[in-house]
């Protein structure tokens, strides 16, 4: 298959509604600009016909993508409202219609209507990992024999990954490297580990 090169018109990747609007433009102009002397050419009246329909279908498109953006986009501060943690802010940047429209579609998209239940809390407990020496892992309490109540100390370092692919896990295990060389109490704390519904979308999710 014949391949572009990424950011150029036919990038499909980089594919915007400015472009529909371009190609919608380019058609309508060939079809209401084009000389009538031409008319009677074979060509031309064969391809007028052609621009006309593009020009109302990336009109078409171009109008949904909009109205699309505008709908999705005004749900944003809905799905924020509530966070703890406040990205925007963090950041010091709002984001566009067009990525607030984004963030509500993926999100959509991945978790479907479910909803965070954030009054509810899982107790966790904690047992040494077989795998790397003084390392403790959390896992939802009584789920796991020889584990104890997970009382993590003032000094202690909890590294959180989730188990989604290589590079999570390496960049966590990066860190409690650091940790543990530093002589912290060191708890590695993975989200699949910790059955909860939340969990079980991260494991849909991963299918």
């Amino acid at each position: 298959a014949r391949s572009y090169p990424a950011g150029t018109l036919w990038d499909c990747d980089n594919m915007s509604v400015a472009k529909a609007v371009i190609g919608g433009g380019l058609a309508a102009a060939v079809y209401f600009y084009a000389p009538s002397e031409l008319d009677a050419d074979a060509v031309v009246r064969t391809v007028k016909p052609f621009c006309y329909g593009m020009a109302l279908f990336c009109g078409g498109i171009a109008a949904i993508a909009a109205v699309g953006t505008l709908v999705l986009g005004s749900m944003y501060g809905s799905l924020i409202e509530g966070n703890t943690f406040k990205i925007d802010e963090y950041v010091h940047q709002q984001p566009s219609m067009a990525q607030r429209a984004q963030v509500v579609l993926l999100n959509r998209l991945n978790v479907g209507s479910h909803v965070a239940n954030k009054s509810a809390s899982i107790a966790l407990e904690d047992a040494e990992s077989p795998f790397v020496p003084s390392l403790r892992v959390t896992s939802k309490a009584g789920s796991r024999a020889g584990a104890t109540g997970f009382k993590a100390p003032a000094e202690a370092i909890v590294v959180g990954t989730i188990r989604m692919g290589f590079g999570h896990h390496r960049i966590a295990y990066a860190a409690t490297s650091w940790a543990l060389g530093a002589g912290r109490p060191t708890y590695f704390h993975d989200l699949l580990n910790v059955d909860s519904p939340e969990a079980q979308l991260i494991i849909d999710m991963d299918k």
